[in-house]
């Protein structure tokens, strides 16, 4: 399994999709154009940014997303600004 997060922000919306797959091709294309923003390499699980509430509190969410359809949906805001910020 690919051992890295693709981060990929739709168009200039504050909507972003987690992805192991880095052309961003399996996700929504309703929701696009997607744009590849970030490359996170993994650490085994999902990788750590910081102690960011938000963000650990949907950790869960995001590997079943990831797990079930390849793919998570989320706004920006429920994001590590480290990640936000392209």
């Amino acid at each position: 399994m690919d051992r890295a997060i693709y981060i990929f922000q739709a168009g200039e919306q504050d909507v972003f999709g987690l992805t192991h797959d880095p052309s961003g091709a399996n996700l929504p294309a309703e929701s696009g154009p997607w744009r590849l923003t970030r490359k996170v390499e993994m650490d085994g699980g999902l990788p750590q940014w910081g102690v960011d509430v938000a963000w650990q509190e949907q950790e869960a969410a995001v590997k079943a997303g990831l797990g079930l359809n390849g793919f998570f949906i989320t706004e920006g805001a429920n994001l590590p600004e480290t990640l936000r910020d392209a």
